[in-house]
C-alpha cells in the first residue's frame, strides 16, 4: 500500500491573508505620502515654468530700473529661464542690450555654475513629480489587484487623508516662511547647494538683482497657493467621487 505524504501549502491562508493586508497598508500609506509631493512638485513646475510671473516679478520690484534693462529684453530674459529648465543646455547664455544698446553677456562665470546648480534641483523636482505620480497610480492598482476592487470608503479616505497630509505640510512650511522667511531661505541654500556659489553681490551680478529676496517669497506663497488649490480640489473630487463610486459598486 502506497503511504503518499500529502504536503501542506507553503502559505497557508492565514499567512496569506496576513501579507496581503499589509502589501495594502504599505500600498496606501504610499498613496497617501505620494499625494504631497505630486502636489507640491507639480507646483513648483508651473511657477518655474510660467514666463509670466517672472515678468511680474520685474514689474513688481521694479527690476528694468535695478538693471536698466528695458522691459522687452526683461521678457526675453523670463523666457530664456523657462526654456532653461526643460532644455539640455548646460549654461543659461543670455546676451541683452542696455537702454544704451550697449550688447552684453547678462551672467558671469560664478552666475552661470549657480544657475547650473539651480537647474540640477528642478530637474531632481520634475524626476519626483513623475516618481510621485506613478506611485499614486502604482499603489491604487496594487490595491485593486489585492482585494479585487478598492472599496469606494477606502478611495476616498486615502483621498482625503492624502490632501489633509498636504495641507498640513503647506500650512507648517508656510508658517515659518511667514515667521521668517530670509532664514528659511538662508537655511534652504544650505541645504540645497554644496558650495556658496549663491551668495552673490546686488551691486554687480544681474542674478541677485533679477530677482530679489521679495520675488522669492511671492514664488513660495504662489507654491503654497497653487498645493492648497489642488489638495482642496482633491477633497472636492473624493466628495464626488463617493456617490459615483456607491451606484459603481452597488452594481
Amino acid at each position: 500500500m502506497l503511504n503518499v505524504a500529502v504536503q501542506e501549502p507553503l502559505v497557508r491562508p492565514a499567512t496569506r491573508s496576513g501579507v496581503l493586508k499589509i502589501a495594502g497598508r504599505i500600498a496606501a500609506i504610499v498613496f497617501v505620502v505620494a499625494i504631497p509631493v505630486f502636489l507640491i512638485t507639480s507646483s513648483v513646475r508651473l511657477i518655474a515654468q510660467e514666463a509670466r510671473f517672472y515678468e511680474y516679478g520685474f514689474t513688481k520690484y521694479t527690476i528694468s530700473e535695478q538693471t536698466k534693462l528695458p522691459p522687452a529684453e526683461l521678457a526675453r530674459v523670463a523666457q530664456a529661464f523657462t526654456r532653461y529648465f526643460d532644455s539640455s543646455d548646460e549654461w543659461l547664455t543670455i546676451s541683452v542690450a542696455d537702454r544704451t544698446g550697449r550688447t552684453f553677456n547678462l551672467f558671469n562665470e560664478r552666475e552661470l555654475l549657480h544657475m547650473k546648480d539651480v537647474k540640477g534641483i528642478f530637474q531632481l523636482v520634475w524626476k519626483l513629480q513623475f516618481l510621485s505620480g506613478l506611485l499614486i497610480l502604482g499603489s491604487s492598482l496594487a490595491q485593486i489587484m489585492l482585494y479585487g476592487r478598492t472599496p469606494k470608503d477606502q478611495i476616498r479616505a486615502l483621498i482625503i487623508w492624502g490632501s489633509a497630509l498636504t495641507l498640513a505640510v503647506v500650512l507648517a512650511l508656510g508658517g515659518l516662511a511667514t515667521l521668517d522667511f530670509e532664514a528659511v531661505f538662508i537655511q534652504f541654500h544650505l541645504m540645497s547647494f554644496s558650495n556658496d556659489l549663491w551668495l552673490l553681490d546686488p551691486r554687480r551680478d544681474y542674478l541677485i538683482m533679477l530677482f530679489p529676496e521679495g520675488f522669492f517669497f511671492d514664488a513660495t506663497a504662489g507654491i503654497a497657493t497653487l498645493t492648497v488649490c489642488g489638495a482642496l480640489a482633491l477633497i472636492g473630487l473624493a466628495g464626488f467621487l463617493s456617490p459615483w463610486l456607491e451606484r459603481r459598486f452597488a452594481r
